[in-house]
């Protein structure tokens, strides 16, 4: 988690740039507003990804991605793996 204001971990922006390049692209939690984060998506579509949003509210990524999902990014999480699994 990183806080406005706060530096990114070069690590860290290293891992998220790379998971760019999946098969599956989640982004969840974020306004898309401020880079680099808002800028994963785009990212991600480029690169062919599958893409989800979670998200508590619409943002400008809303309409890009292949998935929207607007609630708690918990109850939605939870939700998917019962799907997967599933159980009820």
């Amino acid at each position: 988690m990183i806080w406005f204001g706060e530096s990114i971990d070069q690590d860290i922006l290293k891992q998220s740039l790379s998971a760019t390049t999946s098969d599956i692209f989640f982004t969840i939690g974020t306004s898309a507003l401020i880079n680099p984060a808002g800028n994963l998506i785009r990212r991600a579509k480029n690169n062919w990804a599958f893409t989800v949003e979670i998200n508590v509210e619409v943002t400008p990524v809303s309409d890009l991605v292949e998935l929207a999902f607007h609630g708690p990014a918990a109850a939605i999480l939870k939700q998917i793996e019962q799907r997967r699994t599933g159980s009820a």
